[in-house]
C-alpha cells in the first residue's frame, strides 16, 4: 500500500473511532444524570413573604406558621427538599443555597441577605433537589439556615429509596 493509501486509512479508522467515542449511552443509574459532580444541589427555588406577621419589641406571638421538611425521591435519583414555613425577617432578599458532602453526611445551607431587617417576620418555602443518591442507603441531612433564630438547625435521618416520601 502506498503512503497516500496509508494516511487515507488511517483516516478512515481515526473518524470511525472519533464517531464510536461520541455516540451516547444512555444508563438507568441516576447518578449517570449528574456526571462526574457528586451530590449536588440544584433546581433552588424560595417563595417570596407569604404572609407578613407584624412583631413588637416583646416578640413573634403564636401566630407564626409552623416549620415543615418534606422529603420526596425523583425519577433522577435525588430527593426533593421543600423546606417550607421558613420563619425570617421581611426584608430578607437575594436567597441561595449550598451544599457540603461528607460520606453520607449531607449538610446545605440556606442563606440570603438581611441588610434591610424589617419590624415584621414571614415565612418563606426553600425548594431544591439533592442528588445523586444510591438506594438503601442511610444519610444524614442537615439543613441550616443562618438566620432563623428559634430554629438554626434541622437534622433528618432517612434511607434513600425511589419511593421516598418523608414529611416532619
Amino acid at each position: 500500500m502506498n503512503t497516500l493509501g496509508k494516511t487515507l486509512a488511517l483516516g478512515i479508522m481515526a473518524a470511525a473511532v472519533t464517531i464510536v467515542a461520541g455516540c451516547a449511552v444512555e444508563s438507568d443509574n441516576p447518578a449517570d444524570t449528574y456526571g462526574e459532580k457528586g451530590i449536588v444541589l440544584e433546581k433552588f427555588a424560595v417563595t417570596g413573604c407569604k404572609t407578613t406577621i407584624e412583631t413588637s419589641l416583646r416578640g413573634v406571638g403564636n401566630n407564626a406558621p409552623d416549620e415543615t421538611v418534606e422529603l420526596t425521591a425523583t425519577e433522577r435519583g435525588s430527593i426533593y427538599v421543600a423546606h417550607n414555613d421558613v420563619v425570617l425577617n421581611c426584608g430578607m432578599k437575594d436567597f441561595d443555597a449550598s451544599v457540603e458532602v461528607n460520606g453520607n453526611k449531607i449538610t446545605v445551607t440556606e442563606y440570603g441577605d438581611a441588610s434591610n431587617e424589617l419590624r415584621c417576620i414571614c415565612p418563606f418555602d426553600f425548594n431544591y433537589d439533592i442528588g445523586p443518591l444510591q438506594p438503601n442507603v442511610a444519610y444524614e441531612l442537615t439543613i441550616v439556615n443562618k438566620y432563623n433564630n428559634s430554629n438554626p438547625k434541622r437534622t433528618i435521618h432517612f434511607v434513600y429509596s425511589p419511593t421516598l416520601k418523608y414529611k416532619e
